[in-house]
């Protein structure tokens, strides 16, 4: 009787313990969110390269992981990625999906950028592709070694860094340059030479303000039309009209001279009264009193 005792309390302790174990899984699933109550959803990517990228690991949407990598298949020419996601999503046109660095000591994650709404919708069968991964340590090593490449110039006194560091002559000319420049400058602070005492006499600062003020009272009369040089600019004064009336006039007089219409024309342009005249003349200083008889006569 007692071992039978002993044995139904043992297999009631089993029977408890075991229910614990089930109502602590279950909690477990719960209150920790496990995908096995949930719906998955698969997507196949294909890419050139990985990176590294291995099952497990992470991916995400805009910052927040929505699945994990369910499988790596490695083909002939390209790689097989299957996600399991915890969301069914929608890619356009311009989607992207690239392996990045999860930290800055190693582990990676898949990025996926659905591209903008406002481009083509793709179809469910349309074959996805992932980008290529940024190679990190290639990069770091190809910097490495140009910054030694530069490191080697440099000690070699080649190049204007190099001799820059080495060369003393140049260190003397910039010494010099800057000794000058001191100089120069302490010359402009005292008040010497043109610039010194633009920058320090207050007298040119007064002599410029006032030759300003008074190039913009000139200007101000000439625009509301005062005195000569405002009246010529004036659009409505009389002044423009009489002037372009007398250049007209000008031009008729100039006109009339140049023609034979005239007594002034015709003495200028006829030369036959010209030769009359110079006869005159010559008559005249000859025999005056001749020249008063022939007049008389005629």
């Amino acid at each position: 009787m007692k071992s039978k005792k002993n044995i139904n309390k043992e297999i009631l302790v089993g029977l408890f313990l075991f229910a614990m174990i089930i109502a602590l899984s279950v909690f477990t699933i719960i209150l920790g969110g496990s995908k096995v109550l949930k719906s998955q959803y698969n997507y196949e990517i294909i890419f050139n390269d990985i990176g590294g990228l291995q099952e497990g690991d992470g991916v995400f949407l805009r910052g927040k992981k929505i699945g994990y990598v369910k499988n790596t298949i490695l083909n002939q020419n390209n790689v097989n990625v299957v996600l399991s996601l915890d969301i069914p999503i929608t890619f356009y046109e311009n989607y992207r999906i690239e392996v990045a660095n999860a930290t800055m000591l190693g582990g990676k994650i898949l990025n996926i950028n659905l591209g903008q709404m406002k481009l083509k919708r793709l179809p469910e069968s349309e074959v996805l592709y992932g980008l290529d991964p940024i190679d990190v340590m290639a990069d770091f090593h190809v910097s490495v070694h140009n910054l030694k490449n530069i490191l080697d110039v440099i000690l070699e006194e080649s190049g204007t860094l190099g001799k820059l560091i080495f060369d003393d002559g140049i260190y003397i000319a910039l010494k010099n340059l800057a000794d000058g420049s001191n100089e120069i400058l302490s010359k402009i602070d005292s008040g010497e030479g043109t610039i010194g005492k633009l920058l320090i006499n207050d007298s040119l600062y007064d002599d410029t303000e006032k030759l300003v003020n008074n190039f913009n009272k000139v200007t101000e009369r000439v625009a509301n039309g005062t005195g000569p040089l405002g009246q010529l600019l004036s659009e409505d004064n009389k002044v423009i009209d009489d002037l372009q009336q007398a250049v007209n006039e000008l031009n008729i007089a100039l006109i009339k001279l140049n023609s034979t219409n005239s007594t002034i024309g015709k003495l200028l342009n006829d030369s036959e009264l010209y030769d009359e005249g110079t006869k005159i003349i010559d008559d005249v200083r000859k025999s005056p009193l001749r020249f008063l008889i022939r007049n008389s006569e005629q």
